[in-house]
């Protein structure tokens, strides 16, 4: 495997004569209700974990420790060995992927890495996801764009680590992420969330940016509307019937946000073509 510098990988992901493969069974979010374990496991794909609920715990092939709690990513590089442990419930986005150039692995690190503060990369694994699903024009050229984006948002995030200012504790964010979804459809605000962690709404507010790269109502839309997505996805309810479920009774407000946080209209997305593993090359 070569470990190019950052520019370098930079380039060979966008370079279309690289060979640039999406794994069609993992991406986007997903949950592990049964406490999955691992052992002495190696992928050859590129593994990045981004925990929104529960705790994962593992080592890795140098003996070290790792653990990734809500808010903080996981990026394992192609065959690294790990052994990880995940709580009963454990909830996640996850991008898996190859990029390779004659046969030969490529990857920017050489062992795995945890990253303390990744929840504002939410939306990337979410623009990922809704373009390896969707067969949408300039798709292939968006998803490079895309991976581009979030392996040096990820990155930029190790190398400022030790100067981001702090953020809320993995507790905290736990305990936020649990109440909003279970109060999704009860029209929750900043002084609701802030009272949740017992933080006056101005400070609340401050830690929030720090902590989630945006503002409190902005991820509270995200939220409501991935929500909004995943039943859309996964029932037959009636597009209006998912709104009301979620607390909306203007629905053009609903399709407006929507259409924001996902790119398209709901009905254009519940429309949206199941796709295949994505393999993007250069012609032969």
């Amino acid at each position: 495997m070569r470990h190019p510098a950052l520019d370098d990988w930079l380039s060979a992901v966008m370079d279309p004569r690289t060979r640039l493969e999406f794994n069609s069974r993992f991406y986007g979010e997903a949950i592990r209700t049964d406490g999955w374990s691992c052992r002495s496991r190696r992928e050859p794909w590129h593994l990045i974990y981004l925990a929104l609920e529960g705790r994962s715990t593992g080592r890795a092939a140098d003996g070290s420790d790792i653990s990734i709690e809500p808010g903080q990513a996981l990026w394992l590089p192609p065959r690294a060995p790990h052994d990880f442990t995940w709580t009963p419930v454990f909830r996640y986005d996850e991008i898996w992927f190859r990029l390779t150039r004659s046969g030969v692995d490529l990857s920017p690190i050489d062992r795995p890495i945890v990253f303390s503060a990744a929840a504002e990369t939410r939306p990337l694994f979410d623009r990922l996801a809704d373009e390896i699903t969707m067969d949408r024009p300039l798709r292939r050229q968006s998803m490079r764009c895309l991976l581009a984006t979030l392996t040096v948002e990820l990155l930029r995030l190790r190398s400022s680590e030790s100067t981001v200012r702090r953020g809320f504790t993995a507790h905290q964010r736990q305990r936020l992420m649990r109440y909003t979804q279970a109060h999704l459809a009860d029209g929750l605000t900043a002084a609701d969330l802030a009272r949740v962690v017992e933080m006056s709404p101005d400070y609340f507010t401050r830690v929030f940016r720090a902590t989630f790269g945006c503002a409190p109502r902005t991820w509270l839309t995200r939220e409501r509307i991935r929500a909004a997505s995943r039943l859309l996805a996964g029932s037959d309810l009636r597009i209006v019937d998912i709104a009301r479920r979620l607390g909306y009774s203007d629905m053009p407000q609903f399709s407006r946000q929507f259409r924001e946080v996902m790119g398209m209209s709901p009905r254009a997305f519940r429309q949206r073509a199941p796709s295949r593993e994505v393999i993007i090359q250069s012609p032969v």
